[in-house]
C-alpha cells in the first residue's frame, strides 16, 4: 500500500510512522486525514525535549479492524499522493 513512501517500524510493534512527502506537513496531514474519518498522529507529539520531529504520521495498525485496515491505509496512501489544500493554486 506504501510503496514509494518512507515508512519507520519495527516488524513486531502495532504502529508504524509514515514519513509524508513534500509538501506535507504532520499537522496538515493529520487534519485532512481526520476530515476523512480517519485519526492518525503527528510524529511530533512522540519528541522527547527539544528535538525536531520529522514532518511524519504515526499510524496505529490495532485500532482499525483487520478486515477494514487495507482499505484505511489505500485511503491514506492516496491522501499523501496528493497535495494538500493551503499548496494548491488559487486561481
Amino acid at each position: 500500500v506504501f510503496e514509494g513512501f518512507e515508512v519507520r517500524s519495527d516488524p513486531y510493534a502495532l504502529h508504524l510512522f509514515l514519513i509524508l512527502p513534500e509538501p506535507w506537513r504532520a499537522q496538515e496531514f493529520a487534519g485532512a486525514a481526520q476530515a476523512r474519518g480517519i485519526t492518525v498522529v503527528p510524529a511530533g507529539t512522540f519528541a522527547v525535549g527539544r528535538i525536531e520531529a520529522p514532518h511524519a504520521v504515526r499510524l496505529s495498525l490495532g485500532a482499525v479492524p483487520r478486515d477494514q485496515l487495507r482499505s484505511v491505509l489505500a485511503k491514506l496512501a492516496e491522501l499523501a499522493r496528493g497535495a494538500p489544500v493551503s499548496s494548491r493554486a488559487v486561481i
